[in-house]
């Protein structure tokens, strides 16, 4: 399946501190039945971010950067799936809307099928 960002109806940017103890950035795909992205970047679990601008891992327990597919949206019997930790992630703009590109995903279901996503950019601002 190829992906076509651009013709995403909307990508969805929240900051969300009502936890003060982990606030995290929320960005992801909207508007889609058949397919969703997204990720959450925590400031505070994970200690490989903290929430400046750079190039990092896609690690969701060493960096807080958690990395989700779900290849048939919700609508079928495959779960959201969750990137392996050797991806990268730009995060190149967090203030005012977001501006993520992501390289090099694996999202690799529990029968061994995996799904790679070389490169895809996320925009909101």
């Amino acid at each position: 399946m190829r992906l076509n960002p651009a013709a995403w109806e909307d990508v969805a940017f929240r900051f969300d501190n009502d936890d003060s103890s982990d606030p995290f950035y929320e960005i992801h795909s909207d508007g889609h039945e058949n397919f969703w992205f997204g990720v959450e970047l925590h400031t505070v679990d994970g200690a490989g971010w903290t929430g400046e601008l750079g190039l990092f891992a896609t690690d969701c327990l060493g960096a807080g950067i958690c990395v989700r597919f779900d290849p048939d949206g919700g609508a079928g019997p495959i779960g959201p799936l969750l990137a392996a930790p050797t991806g990268e992630i730009d995060v190149e703009q967090l203030d005012g809307g977001a501006n993520l590109v992501f390289r090099h995903l694996i999202f690799t279901r529990d029968d061994g099928v995996a799904y790679r996503i070389d490169t895809v950019v996320l925009d909101t601002a």
